[in-house]
């Protein structure tokens, strides 16, 4: 007998990979690019004095698609983190995104690419306050801040990954 559908688990617990979204996934992914959006916005309104119009422009279109990719990070997680990852370099709206798709990375990805996305990361946390540095902050602040972050978003999904091996290996 399956699990009951009311413990809330991830689709892909419960069935065979490409499972249908459970209710638990779409609570997870609606809050998940919600907070994407307003990470994006507040890491933007840090930097939007130093943009110029067609810079904030881009900006928010970069950011607007990078959020939407979150839709699709559980099939293309590779794809998703590369376009989050490539556009943080330029983009602060783009920055929620690029964290749910680091975490996506951890929970989904092979050794290799959570190696790789993660010197991304580090290096986007060292090259964006380049770009746009912080009124408040000095470049240093900045760069810990962003490893620490990292750090934490890396850790959580390696977290999460565990969980949920030992989750289906109790199965």
């Amino acid at each position: 007998m399956g699990t009951p559908r009311w413990q809330m688990l991830p689709g892909g617990l419960l069935q065979a990979p490409g499972a249908k979204r459970t209710a638990r996934d779409w609570i997870v992914d609606v809050t998940m690019f919600a907070l994407a959006i307003l990470i994006g916005f507040v890491a933007l309104g840090d930097s939007e004095d130093q943009h110029g119009e067609l810079a904030l422009l881009i900006d928010l279109v970069l950011g607007a698609l990078c959020c939407l990719s979150l839709w699709v990070r559980r099939r293309y997680p590779v794809g998703v983190a590369a376009f989050t990852s490539a556009s943080g370099f330029v983009s602060a709206m783009s920055a929620g995104a690029g964290l749910f798709a680091l975490f996506n990375i951890a929970l989904r990805g092979t050794r290799r690419q959570i190696v790789f996305f993660w010197c991304v990361a580090l290096a986007v946390s060292a090259v964006f306050p380049l770009i746009y540095p912080s009124q408040d902050l000095s470049y240093v602040v900045e760069v810990v801040f962003g490893v620490l972050i990292t750090i934490v978003v890396l850790g959580w999904g390696l977290f999460t990954r565990t969980q949920r091996d030992l989750l289906q290996s109790s199965h």
